[in-house]
């Protein structure tokens, strides 16, 4: 039999093993879907049945039927009123504090700001009272003594007074004693280098291009004749169409172009300490020495010692600008020596 369950048609069907019936459906596939039943009370029994004879046949299996096309889906169902919101949970236990975290590097420093703009000046306040007077502090220990000023110039001179008047000549006192005489001098020493200068030029006077030398200045020209004596201080030289007066005492040194003969038998007054100084040269003829003049300053002469006679040191000098020249070199005039060679 059939009939209906929530808009479907259900069948009942028996169940041999629970013996009881039950309510049974199709689903979309066909499936039967059957619900059990709450049996009732039971009945009271029956009478027994009469005992069958021999085994009932067992009927073939019936043919499983098709699996029935799926119903379509319901219409969803209007959505729930929205339940009531829950009571708010008890706060949990706060956690703890966590591990400070390192410092983070300092940010670099801003730029400074502009400089505000003054404000106006406050309004001036009234004065104080006046305190009172303090007590007065002991004195101060005395300064020390300044410096004396900067003397102020000297002023001017006044005029000159009037002249006295001419006191009295006094007597004339008695005269003296007579003083001892004094102490005589040394005789003076006379010029040896007028006399060997003289001596030489009496023999190179006849010669061109003599010079005749001081210190200071040198006088190349002719001796004249004239005015030539053989005891004069002074002798006259013609030097570019000039006539030099030339003093003798002066002159410390001579040079002249050709050799000459010395005549030893003419003697020069031995004036100066020459003896040793002739004897020293005497050993160097024919060598090489230089030789120190002086006067005033001094002056060095590299010569070649030819003869040693009447206070004379003949020489030659060797290339000079004018090639080699003689010189004649009084020996009062030589200060030093030193052999070359």
């Amino acid at each position: 039999m059939a009939d209906e369950y929530y808009g479907q048609n259900y069948e009942w069907i028996y169940d041999p093993v629970s013996y009881r019936w039950c309510k049974c459906v199709r689903d979309c596939r066909g499936r039967i879907i059957c619900y059990q039943v709450i049996p009732g009370p039971p009945g009271p029994t029956g009478p027994t049945g009469a005992t069958g004879t021999g085994a009932g046949v067992t009927g073939p299996t019936g043919v499983t039927g098709p699996t029935g096309v799926t119903g379509p889906t319901g219409v969803t169902g209007p959505t729930g009123v929205t339940g009531v919101t829950g009571a708010t949970g008890v706060t949990g236990v706060t956690g703890a504090t966590g591990v400070t975290g390192v410092t983070g590097v300092t940010g670099a420093t801003g730029v400074t700001g502009a400089t505000g703009v003054t404000g106006p000046t406050g309004v001036t306040g009234p004065t104080g009272v006046t305190g009172a007077t303090g007590v007065t502090g002991v004195t101060g220990a005395t300064g020390v003594t300044g410096a004396t000023g900067v003397t102020g110039p000297t002023g001017v001179t006044g005029p000159t007074g009037v002249t006295g008047a001419t006191g009295i000549t006094g007597p004339t006192g008695p005269t003296g004693i007579t003083g001892p005489t004094g102490i005589t001098g040394p005789t003076g020493e006379s010029c040896c280098c007028k006399s060997s200068a003289n001596y030489v030029i009496s023999l190179i006077r006849g010669q061109t291009g003599i010079a005749l030398a001081s210190f200071n200045t040198t006088i190349k020209g002719n001796v004249t004749p004239t005015g030539y004596t053989s005891t004069s201080d002074l002798v006259t030289v013609n030097s570019n169409n000039a006539n030099y007066t030339v003093s003798l005492c002066n002159v410390k040194f001579m040079t002249y172009p050709n050799e000459i003969t010395v005549n030893p038998t003419i003697a020069t007054p031995d004036c100066c300490c020459n003896s040793d100084l002739a004897t020293a040269l005497t050993a160097y003829i024919g060598r090489q020495i230089e030789v120190d003049v002086t006067d005033n300053t001094t002056s060095s002469y590299r010569l070649i010692v030819r003869n040693i006679s009447n206070g004379i040191l003949f020489g030659e000098l060797q290339n000079t600008v004018e090639g080699n020249i003689n010189i004649a070199l009084p020996l009062c005039s030589i200060f030093s020596f030193l052999p070359i060679n």
